[in-house]
């Protein structure tokens, strides 16, 4: 999600923080 404007980076650093752990696991496994 790349959306710009206050609500969109908030959003996208939500998605980004959520997703990371999970893509970690993903590699780790």
């Amino acid at each position: 999600l790349l959306v710009k404007g206050s609500r969109g980076s908030a959003m996208d650093r939500i998605v980004a923080a959520l997703l990371a752990p999970a893509e970690d696991a993903s590699h780790a496994a």
